[in-house]
């Protein structure tokens, strides 16, 4: 079963929050994933309250070498352990999953 990437968020200061569907050891896969990207760091997983199932990411390029939205998603999609799920682009706000 791959482990489902729900939102991938660019937030404000340019960083990423990554939403992960699994375990710790999924979102530490993930973390190594994009840490292969020249210039990326990644946050420490981390669960939020009330969103039980779920593990968040933070991931941040260098101002010479920016981490974007979509450039985290094509790596994620490039990945066969990987899912993304359709909508893990949109912009929305919201921080409800299926």
């Amino acid at each position: 079963m791959p482990i489902r990437v729900h939102r991938v968020k660019q937030l404000g200061d340019g960083s990423l929050e990554i939403m992960i569907r699994g375990s710790e050891v999924d979102a530490e896969y993930v973390s190594g994933r994009l840490i292969m990207e020249k210039g990326v760091t990644i946050t420490e997983p981390e669960q939020k309250e009330g969103m039980l199932g779920f593990i968040y990411l933070g991931a941040c390029g260098t101002k010479a070498t920016p981490f974007t939205r979509e450039r985290a998603i094509q790596m994620l999609q490039d990945d066969q352990h990987i899912e993304v799920v359709a909508d893990a682009g949109s912009d929305s706000d919201s921080d409800n999953a299926d």
